[in-house]
């Protein structure tokens, strides 16, 4: 965000131009509430489209002309900070967009800035609107959200220091993820595997010491039962994301069965 600080007569609507950092960070701090929230995720969409990018992770669209920054590092229409793609900012909205329950649509963008940093063979601070990758190579910033991506998001654990939290967000595909938190000696694996007649198998083990939420999104229209040799008390909730059955446990490791009906 910016002020300016004398009269400026532009030659092109600023207004128009759609920020992405600062609106998923509106997102995260809650800033932007759910029906401000959508509209978010569905301009980003709409702005790559708009100008071809190879990922959501577009910074600002449309960028703002050539010779409007003197800096000859943004001095040019999507270049660096001015509309190139930063993969640090694309993990934070693809994040959101698992946590507010547009799963399909984070998984889609999730998936091409992997293909792409894949393909790149790196995590790079930046690259230009067709993919090519610039600045380090070996960047943190990236690589660090796109992981929460992974372990927030898809695989859904939330650990904190007075909580483990697991909504899983695989949906109909299979899945296994094992985690180890320096800080806390935490550890953490689980298997999500999907079977016939709409039932999946989850087993989980951990270190955690204390008692472990889960979260398991029910389908429209659907209803689920847990099987377990000590089924846990269950209940539903509904919230803007969606509809949940979720259940506590205490033990160290376990294995349910949950059947959709």
């Amino acid at each position: 965000m910016h002020v300016h600080v004398s009269p400026v007569n532009l030659e092109f609507d600023e207004n128009d131009m759609f920020p992405m950092g600062g609106n998923v960070i509106a997102i995260q701090s809650g800033l932007a509430n759910h029906s401000q929230a959508e509209q978010i995720f569905e301009a980003a969409k709409e702005r790559k489209k708009q100008v071809n990018a190879s990922t959501i992770g577009c910074v600002l669209a449309p960028a703002y002309p050539a010779g409007f920054f003197e800096n000859p590092g943004t001095d040019e229409e999507y270049e660096y900070q001015n509309g190139d793609q930063w993969d640090w900012f694309a993990g934070r909205l693809i994040l959101e967009e698992f946590l507010n329950g547009r799963n399909e649509d984070a998984l889609i963008h999730l998936r091409e800035v992997a293909t792409q940093d894949n393909n790149l063979g790196g995590f790079y601070e930046w690259c230009t609107l067709n993919g090519t990758g610039k600045g380090s190579p070996t960047f943190l910033g990236s690589a660090g959200v796109l992981g929460q991506c992974v372990i927030e998001g898809y695989f859904g654990v939330d650990l904190s220091a007075n909580s483990l939290v697991i909504t899983p967000r695989l949906g109909s595909s299979n899945g296994s993820v094992s985690l180890y938190e320096p800080a806390s000696g935490t550890r953490l694996s689980y298997n999500y595997t999907v079977l016939q007649n709409s039932t999946v198998l989850f087993d989980y083990e951990t270190t955690y010491p204390g008692e472990i939420k889960f979260n398991f999104c029910v389908p429209e229209n659907k209803r689920a039962h847990i099987y377990s040799d000590a089924p846990p008390e269950s209940a539903y909730y509904n919230n803007e994301n969606g509809r949940f059955l979720t259940f506590s446990s205490e033990s160290n490791r376990s294995v349910y069965k949950i059947m959709y009906y």
